[in-house]
């Protein structure tokens, strides 16, 4: 991948894993499965790699935060 279409996807995925990772259309495995691509890439630069890695503790964040979330919904919705 070129240098100019890496840092165009990932500045992409910035912007938009904080926004929608968690409540968007998408599951966290796709947002994770774009990211993690990124590193197969041969002309990552140290500070891409580190970008990407602030993006994959980002997803670790949201997921944690998603799975404690879900025992406090479950409280919420009456039993039937």
């Amino acid at each position: 991948m070129l240098h100019h279409q890496f840092e165009k996807e990932l500045v992409h995925l910035e912007l938009i894993i904080p926004l929608f990772a968690g409540d968007g259309p998408f599951a966290l495995s796709y947002w994770r499965s774009r990211t993690t691509a990124l590193l197969a890439d041969q002309e990552v630069v140290p500070s891409g790699a580190r970008r990407i890695v602030r993006l994959l503790d980002l997803l670790d964040k949201i997921e944690q935060e998603t799975r404690a979330a879900l025992p406090r919904r479950a409280k919420l919705i009456p039993a039937q």
